[in-house]
């Protein structure tokens, strides 16, 4: 993935004030892991997507695929 897309939550916490260190603990895991999530390194698992999601009102393909995804796989 290309360094200059920004994660769709990075950007939500961005927008909205909150720190990552914050919202991770809010989720309870671990800060490395939230950095990891942010950087596409990986993914949550079902349980923290949805949580994300009611807590965001970000859609579960955000969290998964990278902004890029649909255009490079469309063919």
């Amino acid at each position: 993935m290309k360094k200059n897309k920004i994660h769709p939550l990075k950007k939500y916490l961005i927008q909205n004030g909150i720190p990552i260190t914050d919202f991770a603990n809010e989720l309870n895991i671990t800060i490395p892991y939230m950095f990891h999530i942010l950087s596409y390194r990986k993914y949550p698992s079902r349980k923290l997507a949805l949580e994300i999601c009611k807590r965001t009102n970000l859609s579960a393909n955000d969290l998964i695929f990278p902004p890029d995804f649909e255009a490079k796989n469309a063919n």
